[in-house]
């Protein structure tokens, strides 16, 4: 079982910019990254907890280095749970958590539009790989 979810990000956050935020400015960051996952595409089937979740970002711009996604990796969480997709996102729900990072393509240049795919896959059983 695996579910999907293709989220047009609202902008790019880095970790810098979410930890120096005012509270005011975080809270209404938060709320534009749970609309974005309100609003994203889905496929699939939710698993049973614990998952392990993957986050591939498609960044339009400026480079960003991996650990900096973070600032978009915790509100999109949240809301996900917000959501109700998942019960919590404590260690005992979420065991893994992975994030890779290509550019955009080429077709944002337009739009300027960023994007994360977040796939949640049940933790700890093997994905069967076939090999040619």
């Amino acid at each position: 079982m695996t579910y999907t979810l293709e989220v047009v990000l609202p902008q790019k956050l880095s970790l810098n910019q979410y930890s120096t935020y005012h509270h005011f400015k975080l809270a209404k960051v938060k709320r534009e990254f749970y609309e974005a996952v309100w609003a994203a595409e889905r496929s699939g089937y939710m698993p049973e907890p614990p998952v392990k979740c993957h986050y591939h970002f498609r960044l339009w711009g400026a480079r960003m280095d991996l650990t900096n996604l973070f600032g978009m990796v915790k509100p999109l969480e949240d809301g996900i749970v917000k959501e109700g997709l998942l019960e919590d996102d404590n260690p005992d729900i979420v065991k893994e958590l992975t994030l890779s990072l290509e550019r955009a393509p080429e077709s944002s240049k337009r739009t300027k539009r960023s994007y994360c795919t977040i796939t949640i896959t049940p933790y700890g059983k093997q994905e069967t790989e076939t090999h040619s």
